[in-house]
């Protein structure tokens, strides 16, 4: 547990976000999400509690839940500007939501994937290129760090070998240096990064 509050708490100093999911489930008959665990961190726990009576008709989810290893940036008011997606947007309002990345590794066929959804609540701040760029290696670098850690079972060991074997070994040594916990400037400082 320790690993993966050092990973959140660098995920939200160094991406800029007020809050965040940790999660993991597995698609139903239905198409829908069901979540095996799910943590949140920097906002209240009745953003959980609000969310699952629309979450089956949010297409923000559906659209990832398509496409869970794709990042997604999501700005509240564009994906919720129609009248049947208002019950979305005046719950994004209610939680201090403007903005949305989700990012997301698929474990195995069948066997399910782990997310992460970021938040950002400041309207006129959506997600830059430079953070872009950086959600999209630190992120699932972080939930494969933590899927090795926390559930070692032999498909998630092998999902989080495949992936760092399709690293170089620079990248390796960066995700090496986070793992122990460096900051981005203290691993760009040790591997003699700009």
């Amino acid at each position: 547990q320790s690993l993966r509050l050092k990973l959140v708490s660098m995920v939200q100093s160094q991406m800029g976000v007020d809050g965040l999911v940790w999660g993991s489930g597995w698609l139903n008959a239905a198409g829908h999400l069901d979540v095996g665990e799910s943590r949140l961190y920097g906002r209240d726990h009745k953003l959980f509690e609000d969310y699952q009576s629309i979450s089956a008709s949010d297409p923000v989810t559906g659209s990832f839940l398509k496409r869970p290893n794709e990042l997604q940036l999501v700005s509240v008011d564009h994906a919720y500007r129609t009248k049947a997606t208002s019950i979305h947007l005046d719950f994004a309002r209610r939680h201090r939501i403007s903005h949305l990345a989700l990012v997301g590794l698929s474990v195995a066929a069948g066997d399910g994937f782990r997310w992460m959804t970021l938040y950002r609540s400041e309207r006129g701040r959506p997600f830059d290129e430079y953070v872009t760029e950086q959600l999209k290696l630190m992120v699932p670098l972080a939930l494969t760090l933590d899927m090795m850690c926390h559930k070692p079972n032999s498909v998630e060991r092998n999902l989080g070998v495949k992936a760092l074997k399709n690293c170089s070994p620079r990248e390796r040594e960066v995700v090496k240096a986070f793992a122990q916990g460096l900051s981005h400037r203290q691993i760009a400082h040790h591997l003699h990064l700009s």
